[in-house]
C-alpha cells in the first residue's frame, strides 16, 4: 500500500519539500535542512521515468572555540523514502559530504573529508538551473564531490584584498580496488594530487574565476585504459559570472587531461576477478583531452517569471577515435515564483547529438528530456 501512494504522487508532479531547524546552545549552533522530493521526467515527452522519493538530510554544527575561532562539521545525505520501510540494515543511506576542520576570521579555515574540488568551484557558475545531464561528469579528482581532500580556503586575502579569495587543495590517493569490480572503481578512483582555486569579485555583480589541478592516475586505470597509457590527470577551468537582481549571465571553459571517461564501462562479456582481466568492449576508456563549454542565462521579470536559457558542450579527443561530442545540448528552464518559498518550473534539454556508430557503441544518450516540477519550502 505504502509503495503504491509512492508511485502516486510521482505521477503525478515533481514536489519538493524543505525544511530548516537550528539549535544553539552552550556556543555550539546545530543547522539541520530536510529536503523532500519526487521527480517525474519525460524522454522525449512520451515515455515516463518515475523515481522514489528522495530524502537529503544536511547537518552542519559549529563550536565557538574563541572570538576569532570556530570548529565546524559539515554531513549531506541522501536515502529513498521506500527504504525506510523495506531495508533495516540503513545501508541505503548514501553520503554525499562529510568534512569537518576550523575556521579562523582573518586566516581562513582548513577541512577533510568528502568536499567539493576546487574546479567544481568555477563551474558551479553555470549550475543556476536543474541540469538534467551531468556537466560535471567524472566524480573523481577535484572536478566535483570527492573524498579525502584537505582544503585550505582564505577569503578577501587575509582581509589585504576586498574580494580575493584563494583554496588551496591536497588530495589524497582514494583507490576503492579492493571494494569494487576493477570495471567500477577506475570510475571513482585517484591518485594523489593538488588543486588551487582563486576568484576575483571586480565589483557587485561581476565575478571571475579559475582553478587548476594535477594528480596521479592510479595503477589499475592506467592498466585498464587499453587506449590511455598517460600517468597524470590535469584538469583547468576559467569562468566568470555577472549576477544583478534581473540578469545572470555565466559562462565556463575547462579542459581535462585523461580524466573524462567515455563509454559504457559495464559493457564487458567476462570479468575475471583473480587475474583483474576483461575482455575489450566496443569503445570505453578515459579520454587524452575533453573540452568543455558551458553558457547560461536568466532574466527575472516583475511577475516573477523567470526564464533561462543554457548551452553545454564536452568534446573527447582519443587516438584512432578523433574526436567526438560526448555532451552537447540546449536546455530551456522556465520557473514561476508563486509566493516567497513557492515555485513551479519546466526544464527541457534539446540533445544536439546525433546519433551514430561511435554513439552506439559508447551508450551515449541523443535522446530529449523533459521535467515539471514544483518547489516548496518552509
Amino acid at each position: 500500500m505504502i509503495k503504491k501512494i509512492i508511485y502516486l504522487i510521482s505521477l503525478i508532479f515533481n514536489y519538493k519539500l524543505q525544511a530548516a531547524t537550528s539549535y544553539e546552545f552552550n556556543n555550539n549552533k546545530v543547522n539541520v535542512i530536510t529536503n523532500f522530493s519526487v521527480v517525474k521526467d519525460y524522454n522525449n515527452i512520451l515515455n515516463k521515468n518515475i523515481g522514489f522519493p528522495t530524502v537529503n538530510l544536511n547537518i552542519t554544527g559549529t563550536k565557538k572555540i574563541n572570538n576569532y575561532l570556530n570548529a565546524f562539521l559539515l554531513t549531506d545525505v541522501n536515502f529513498k523514502l521506500n527504504e525506510l520501510f523495506y531495508n533495516k540494515n540503513f545501508n541505503f543511506i548514501k553520503p554525499k559530504l562529510y568534512f569537518m576542520g576550523l575556521r579562523d576570521v582573518k586566516y581562513g579555515s582548513v577541512s577533510f573529508g568528502r568536499d567539493y574540488g576546487v574546479i567544481f568551484n568555477v563551474n558551479k557558475f553555470v549550475k543556476k538551473v536543474p541540469i538534467i545531464d551531468s556537466f560535471y561528469k567524472p566524480t573523481n579528482y577535484m572536478l566535483y564531490k570527492s573524498s579525502n581532500l584537505l582544503t585550505y580556503k582564505n577569503y578577501n586575502f587575509f582581509n589585504y584584498i576586498e574580494g580575493l579569495d584563494i583554496y588551496l587543495q591536497k588530495q589524497f590517493e582514494n583507490d576503492e580496488c579492493e571494494n569494487l569490480p576493477l570495471y567500477l572503481s577506475t570510475r571513482v578512483s585517484n591518485g594523489d594530487g593538488y588543486g588551487i582555486y582563486t576568484k576575483y569579485k571586480i565589483n557587485s555583480f561581476l565575478d571571475v574565476a579559475g582553478a587548476y589541478s594535477t594528480s596521479e592516475r592510479t595503477k589499475n586505470q592506467i592498466d585498464f585504459d587499453k587506449n590511455n597509457k598517460n600517468i597524470n590527470a590535469i584538469a583547468y577551468s576559467l569562468g566568470f559570472r555577472l549576477n544583478t537582481d534581473k540578469l545572470y549571465i555565466s559562462s565556463v571553459y575547462g579542459e581535462t587531461y585523461n580524466i573524462t571517461p567515455y563509454g559504457n564501462f559495464l559493457m564487458f562479456k567476462t570479468y575475471n576477478e583473480k587475474n583483474r582481466k576483461v575482455n575489450e568492449p566496443s569503445m570505453y576508456g578515459f579520454s587524452d583531452v575533453a573540452k568543455s563549454t558551458g553558457l547560461i542565462m536568466q532574466y527575472k521579470f516583475n511577475t516573477n517569471i523567470i526564464p533561462s536559457v543554457g548551452y553545454f558542450q564536452s568534446k573527447i579527443y582519443t587516438p584512432g577515435n578523433n574526436d567526438n561530442y560526448i555532451i552537447k545540448y540546449v536546455e530551456l528552464c522556465m520557473s514561476y515564483k508563486l509566493y516567497k518559498c513557492a515555485s513551479l518550473y519546466f526544464n527541457y534539454k534539446i540533445n544536439l547529438l546525433n546519433l551514430n556508430d561511435f554513439y552506439k557503441k559508447t551508450n551515449t544518450s541523443c535522446n530529449n528530456l523533459f521535467n515539471l516540477g514544483f518547489n516548496c519550502s518552509i
